[in-house]
């Protein structure tokens, strides 16, 4: 959220690190069996660590976020899909610490059946330098980077990628986890591909549409822009917010805007990260659409500025304008701010019909071994709100009812903590290569 937008939530928060901290360092060793592999991640700094095993000719066969403290070791056990005439793979492990530039360590891995493992070598990084001078840091693993336009241009359907919902659906790897509710009926659809120059989409909202994500993560700023459509569907994918230079626009560190459609618009199995994300999904929904959100992981939304959110409050969700129903079952996510800011009357004029939240669990981030966040729960004005388990963890200085407004009324059916089983959507079962298990309702 722009800071100027609404001059609400202000509240005392932790510091961030100081910009002396030790250059972190990532060490990452792996075991493969068949199928199968073991990745272990040690870091010697706080913050979150993204894992992605890559097979040759397969883009991204595994993948997995944790939380680390300092000096930490966790192992990761993931299931590698597509990936059977795989005789090697790289594992890609990067740190986000506050504070710092993230790091990479890349270690390759020799498969099938014989298990074999390998250690990278720790990778340092330049600490965070201040915002009028910050550059991209130097590492020593190779990576591949384009430019990021002021602006992505709008662009024109085209109808590449799947033509029904079904397709869509079914274009990976199936998850176990039945949703709430089924994509909209879709009449003669258009399907628009994203890539990297057409992100930007304007559409007619007369007409349903299926947005075809990329088969590899989308990295770059600005995200994904949706205007318009009747009803519209995106089901699976990548988003990836990577650094954006030193004075980049708020909406180029947001992963998705979804603005004036006219039906249902329905977003499903994407998976948001990247060490520059600053927004999650923004909503301007003044035209009365459903607005769906369901199987959905976005980590870390932050703030540069950690002490006076100068640059930005960062939101999982932020509503300023409708939807008349918005429905979100399955969410994870985590903050150094705000996850959910509720005010659809902003710049709307109905009072919405329903928002209806299911299994949801949201988190602060960790900071100095602690977890640090501001408000995770916010809702602007009254209106009609339907909550089913609601989990948070909150800023470590505060009780749950201190991380919610208002402090009394429907988010008190919020829970303190995690899931009983879990994250509900952990990062290996969205993303690239997303199937989708099914809906209880039609």
């Amino acid at each position: 959220m722009p800071s100027a937008a609404l001059a609400l939530a202000a509240v005392a928060l932790i510091p961030a690190a100081p910009a002396s901290a030790a250059k972190p360092k990532l060490s990452v060793s792996a075991k493969a069996a068949k199928g199968q592999i073991s990745v272990k991640v040690k870091a010697s700094a706080a913050g979150r660590v993204a894992v992605a095993v890559k097979g040759s000719g397969s883009g991204t066969v595994a993948k997995a976020t944790t939380q680390l403290a300092r000096g930490k070791v966790r192992t990761l056990s993931l299931k590698m899909t597509g990936c059977k005439r795989c005789t090697k793979v790289d594992v890609v492990g990067t740190l986000t610490a506050p504070g710092a530039k993230p790091v990479t360590s890349t270690v390759a891995v020799t498969l099938p059946a014989a298990s074999t493992t390998a250690t990278s070598p720790t990778t340092p990084v330049a600490t965070k330098a201040p915002a009028a001078s910050v550059v991209p840091a130097t590492s020593t693993t190779t990576t591949t980077t384009t430019s990021t336009p002021a602006s992505p241009p709008a662009t024109t359907p085209t109808t590449v990628g799947p033509t029904t919902v079904a397709d869509a659906a079914a274009a990976g790897t199936a998850t176990t986890t039945t949703l709430a509710w089924a994509p909209p009926r879709l009449t003669s659809p258009i399907t628009v591909k994203v890539t990297d120059a057409n992100r930007k989409l304007a559409l007619d909202n007369t007409k349903d549409y299926i947005i075809s994500m990329p088969s590899t993560p989308l990295t770059g700023g600005y995200g994904v822009v949706i205007t318009g459509g009747h009803n519209v569907v995106l089901i699976g994918g990548e988003i990836d917010i990577p650094w954006q230079g030193a004075t980049p626009p708020v909406n180029s560190r947001r992963a998705l805007y979804l603005q004036g459609q006219t039906g249902t618009m329905h977003v499903e199995g994407l998976w948001v990260h990247g060490s520059d994300l600053s927004e999650g999904i923004d909503l301007d929904e003044r035209l009365g659409a459903t607005v769906q959100i369901e199987n959905v992981r976005i980590d870390a939304v932050h703030a540069r500025d950690e002490v006076g959110f100068t640059d930005n409050h960062p939101d999982l969700i932020q509503s300023w304008g409708g939807p008349n129903v918005l429905r979100v079952d399955h969410l994870s996510g985590s903050s150094d701010y705000q996850g959910f800011f509720f005010a659809p009357m902003q710049f709307g004029t109905s009072v919405p019909a329903l928002f209806d939240l299911r299994n949801i669990d949201i988190s602060a981030v960790v900071r100095n071994n602690v977890f640090f966040a501001g408000y995770l729960l916010w809702q602007s004005s009254t209106f009609p709100m339907n909550i089913k388990n609601l989990f948070v963890v909150a800023d470590a200085k505060k009780t749950l009812s201190g991380s919610v407004y208002p402090k009394t009324g429907v988010w008190t059916a919020a829970t303190a903590g995690t899931p009983p089983t879990g994250s509900y959507v952990p990062a290996s079962q969205v993303g690239v290569g997303y199937r989708s298990a099914g809906y209880a309702a039609a």
